[in-house]
């Protein structure tokens, strides 16, 4: 942190990410049969040591968003910002983007972060960033942000529609109903170490 980090850094979109994963246990790991909003302790613990949901758990039965980090902000409030000179020298950033400003975290990040980051991308690198910048604006684009493109558009240079969804027939089967694509074929799982069984042996 702060006082043992000398470059301690936290703007966007970690500071955005630290808000929102603060409020995710509560938020996605609450039964949906509660009522009350509390994370009950053996859930809670199921789903940190065990990495599994716990038993007869059920999902919350409506939208749910890291929209109240700012219940959590406003207790404890941190300013965009970084140790300038060693450890204890935090100083805000005033033109980073604040917590609320979703389009400015999302612009700083893309034009600032990821620039600093790949300065001259190229091949399989190149489109995967452009491809991952539009799947990020992909959760801002209902806030009003505008999509931007520091690495250029692909080869068409006109529109994104290289990341469009791929164009698969649809597919009727009666046990799930209709499908964009075809499901696929899961291999059978086999074990060695749990199919062999009392008295049998091995090659």
């Amino acid at each position: 942190g702060v006082q043992h980090n000398p470059t301690f850094t936290i703007v966007a979109p970690r500071l955005f990410s630290a808000y929102s994963e603060a409020v995710n246990p509560i938020n996605m790991w609450v039964d949906g049969r509660q009522d009350d909003g509390q994370l009950r302790l053996d859930h809670a613990r199921s789903f940190f040591e065990a990495a599994r949901f716990p038993d007869d758990f059920h999902r919350a039965a409506r939208p749910m968003s890291a929209d109240n980090e700012a219940v959590v902000h406003a207790i404890h409030p941190i300013e965009p910002g970084a140790n300038i000179a060693g450890v204890n020298t935090y100083t805000v950033d005033r033109n980073a983007p604040r917590l609320d400003d979703k389009c400015g975290i999302f612009e700083y990040h893309v034009n600032h972060t990821l620039r600093t980051l790949y300065p001259n991308p190229t091949g399989n690198l190149l489109d995967a960033i452009r491809a991952n910048i539009h799947y990020f604006y992909t959760a801002m684009e209902a806030r009003g942000c505008t999509e931007i493109f520091p690495y250029g558009r692909f080869e068409d240079g006109e529109s994104n529609n290289y990341y469009a969804p791929p164009d698969y027939p649809e597919v009727e089967l009666p046990e799930l109903g209709t499908l964009p694509f075809p499901p696929v074929e899961l291999p059978t799982y086999s074990d060695p170490l749990v199919d062999v069984g009392p008295g049998a042996t091995t090659a």
